[in-house]
């Protein structure tokens, strides 16, 4: 009969201890998600439309995004969706060779992207262009990845997102402004890295954003 008791008394404990620990991680979720709604409001961001941008000649123009630069000679223009809501206009040298395992970075030649996220408020801190501002102003950067470079005047921050000595490389350059970010990215096979560095440097020398 005791030992029935005792095996009561640990049964009961066990279970207070299973509904103790349920309730804290309940009130932990709770206590970080309770402003998820409301995160989502602000962070989401809206893609500008690639057909927004006219194309005349080398020039790309999109005026209601204050934005322009030219294609490199000879490339060609590829207006791309990216998934549902995201879309890019992508640049693409005349060499270039789809890799063959699927990659998104080509076995041959290079690809220039541009796109433009709009967000609802610039001035929260958990939205990009405020990150992207504060770390160039902080200096806060990591010097391994990232640099701050100039495009139209505007202090931008650099990052190499990916890079293989077999694959290649993909960089992003990120321009912050309002509540904006321009986005413009390089994708180089390992072979072409070096050239396709330079059309990517010249390229964002055309670039005028006002």
């Amino acid at each position: 009969m005791k030992k029935k008791n005792i095996n009561l008394l640990l049964i009961i404990i066990a279970v207070f201890l299973f509904v103790l620990w349920t309730s804290y991680s309940y009130w932990q979720f709770k206590k970080e998600t309770k402003d998820y709604g409301k995160w989502q409001e602000i962070e989401i961001a809206e893609y500008e439309s690639v057909d927004n941008y006219v194309i005349q000649g080398r020039l790309v123009i999109n005026e209601e995004m204050g934005l322009t630069f030219t294609i490199p000679e000879g490339w060609e223009v590829e207006r791309k969706d990216l998934d549902d809501f995201a879309q890019e206009l992508n640049l693409i040298s005349p060499d270039r060779e789809e890799s063959p395992d699927g990659y998104f970075i080509p076995k041959k030649g290079c690809i220039i992207g541009a796109f433009i996220r709009k967000y609802l408020q610039a001035e929260q801190e958990i939205t990009r262009p405020f990150v992207i501002g504060k770390i160039i102003t902080s200096q806060e950067i990591d010097t391994e990845m990232q640099r701050v470079v100039f495009v139209s005047k505007i202090s931008s921050l650099e990052t190499t997102l990916y890079r293989d000595k077999d694959i290649g490389v993909s960089i992003a350059t990120e321009v912050p402004l309002e509540n904006k970010i321009y986005q413009f990215s390089l994708l180089a096979s390992q072979t072409e890295e070096e050239r396709c560095r330079k059309e990517f440097d010249d390229f964002l020398q055309t670039i005028s954003i006002k």
